[in-house]
């Protein structure tokens, strides 16, 4: 997981619920530690027309995950998000008259195998790709996609496998239009994490390999379509790192005091940051390797003055003067240089004595 910039305002921006401050950057990430319910992104490519969603959004399951929706199946993050494409590359062939009357739509070429898992209509037995009629066990039959793990580990796609159950189709001597791959009505399928060969080779599938449910409404491809099923990444401990980089500005020299700031302003009797009443102070941001900040009453009288010169880019007023008494409340001019360059601020600080506790 990479992380990105924020170009944000002059102000440094402080949260009790943000992330370890390291070298000066506070970094704050928004996300989950969970793996997703469901795709958050179905998007189809191309001129066909899909109408496709999960059991979860019809109700049918708790989520779209294979342990919710078949009762096996992945649960780890790592296999879970992990987003999958299908990508239509089959040819239909002429359609073959069944036994008992109707006709069957095979695809005769392109697509993939698939498993064939039952029928919720007429008798799989009977199905006219059962290389064993009569037989109940699962088969493999030629569908018109290929399905394809988009972040496999190695950094490559691989092409996996997939599970079909049939729900509206009769395979028994019925006069309804068989299909491979039914276009015009319901088909469900199960994403299969199994390289595509070693499935081919296999007797049967493994259920652990499950990891989401998809349900497939309306599939009416065209060839070079893709439909691409996106899975959000959730936060691995451990796993994840996040990195940054900076770029120069072309504008700004070592000098350059336009986005130092001061927090908090106000400053009203103490702030999150502070770990105990004695450790009173606000910070001045961005600064520059060298600087010096002179701090006034508003009528002009001199309080204290900072001197910087480090390579961080912050410095602390512990809120004293220069005989390191405590100041008193009200509104302060600070003046800050380096290099010939000056920035002139305005502080308003409410000590702690006079923040009032009851109204």
């Amino acid at each position: 997981m990479d992380g990105y910039a924020v170009d944000g305002g002059s102000a440094l921006q402080h949260n009790t619920s943000a992330a370890e401050t390291v070298d000066g950057f506070t970094v704050n990430v928004v996300g989950g530690f969970e793996s997703p319910n469901d795709a958050y992104e179905r998007e189809a490519i191309g001129s066909g027309s899909y109408d496709i969603d999960s059991y979860l959004v019809s109700g049918w399951a708790s989520s779209a995950k294979a342990i919710d929706a078949w009762g096996a199946g992945h649960t780890e993050v790592d296999y879970l998000q992990r987003d999958v494409e299908v990508r239509f590359t089959g040819v239909y062939g002429t359609p073959d008259t069944l036994a008992g009357g109707g006709l069957y739509v095979p695809v005769e070429s392109g697509g993939s195998m698939a498993w064939f898992e039952d029928a919720r209509v007429g008798d799989m037995g009977a199905h006219p790709e059962n290389p064993n009629p009569g037989s109940t066990d699962p088969f493999r039959i030629r569908i018109p996609f290929e399905v394809w793990d988009m972040e496999h580990p190695s950094g490559d796609e691989r092409q996996i496998d997939i599970l079909i159950y049939d729900r509206l189709q009769a395979y028994d001597g019925l006069t309804d239009t068989v299909w491979a791959f039914n276009p015009k009505n319901r088909m469900y399928t199960h994403f299969i994490l199994e390289d595509h060969a070693t499935s081919d080779a296999a007797a049967t599938f493994s259920e652990d390999s499950l990891t989401w449910n998809v349900v497939w409404w309306t599939t009416e491809w065209v060839i070079g379509d893709v439909v691409k099923f996106k899975y959000a990444n959730p936060i691995q401990m451990g796993a994840d790192k996040f990195s940054w980089s900076t770029v120069q500005s072309s504008t700004a020299s070592s000098e350059d005091l336009t986005k130092v700031s001061v927090y908090p302003n106000p400053y009203y009797g103490f702030h999150e940051l502070e770990t105990s009443r004695s450790d009173k102070y606000v910070s001045f941001n961005n600064l520059p390797p060298k600087a010096t900040i002179s701090i006034y009453t508003l009528g002009g009288t001199f309080v204290r003055q900072i001197k910087k010169d480090d390579a961080g880019q912050f410095a602390q007023w512990d809120l004293t003067n220069q005989y390191e008494y405590p100041v008193a409340s009200g509104l302060y001019i600070v003046h800050v240089e380096s290099g010939g360059n000056e920035k002139i601020m305005k502080l308003a600080l409410v000590q702690e004595t006079q923040v009032l506790k009851y109204y």
